[in-house]
C-alpha cells in the first residue's frame, strides 16, 4: 500500500469565450500556460497548476481541496463575467460604472 495519495479534483465550470478567460485568468493574476481545443492550462498566482476541460466543463486540479477549488472556481466566475460585462460596454460604447463589489451600472452615452 503506498504511504501517498493523489487525489484529482473537479467542479463544474462553462465558458463561451476562451479569449474572455485568458484575460480573467490575468484578471485574478494567473498565469497562462497554453491550451488546445479541449484544454485550458494555467497557475495561479501562489504556484497552483489548474486544468480546464472544455469538453467536459470541468475545472480540475491536483493542489486543491473540494472546498478550496470550487471557492477558487467561483473567483474565476467572476472575474469572467467581468470581462464580459466590460468587453459588452466597450462593444456598445456604454459607461461601466462599479458601483460595489458585485453590482454594476452601465450607461448609454
Amino acid at each position: 500500500m503506498p504511504c501517498y495519495s493523489i487525489r484529482t479534483i473537479s467542479v463544474e465550470f462553462k465558458v463561451s469565450n476562451i479569449d474572455l478567460l485568458k484575460k480573467a485568468i490575468e484578471k485574478i493574476e494567473g498565469t497562462y500556460l497554453g491550451n488546445n481545443e479541449e484544454f485550458l492550462n494555467f497557475r495561479t498566482n501562489d504556484g497552483r497548476y489548474v486544468n480546464i476541460n472544455f469538453k467536459k466543463e470541468t475545472i480540475s486540479s491536483l493542489n486543491f481541496t473540494e472546498k478550496g477549488l470550487a471557492t477558487f472556481s467561483n473567483s474565476i466566475k467572476r472575474a469572467y463575467s467581468e470581462v464580459v460585462i466590460d468587453e459588452v460596454a466597450k462593444k456598445n460604447r456604454w459607461i461601466l460604472q462599479k458601483l460595489n463589489k458585485d453590482h454594476y451600472n452601465l450607461q448609454r452615452f
